[in-house]
């Protein structure tokens, strides 16, 4: 498996607070209301979003129930604790166990 080092995302939200345009492309907006479409439960009793970059799925998620957002990026998470502070969304920076 071929893995990103955390340099390379640490430099992509040093540059940008959403180095994917996930704030401002309807893409990327349908995209989470397609994804959160798709929960089975209408109130579950947790959701894990792995890999949460900046918080905008986490807080569509949020919608549904309460949410924990991991990501390895200590910059992505600082962004999504921010961008979710007054969501139902709790956000810790994952460390890899290998």
């Amino acid at each position: 498996m071929n893995k990103a080092p955390l340099g390379y995302f640490e430099d992509l939200y040093s540059k940008s607070s959403d180095p994917w345009d996930y704030w401002s492309s309807d893409y990327e907006r349908d995209k989470r209301r397609e994804t959160v479409s798709h929960l089975r439960s209408k109130n579950p009793l947790g959701i894990l979003e792995v890999g949460c970059s900046n918080g905008e799925l986490a807080k569509d998620l949020s919608l549904r129930g309460p949410v924990t957002a991991i990501d390895f990026s200590p910059s992505a998470v600082a962004i999504a604790q921010l961008a979710t502070r007054e969501w139902d969304v709790l956000v810790k920076e994952a460390h890899p166990i290998l």
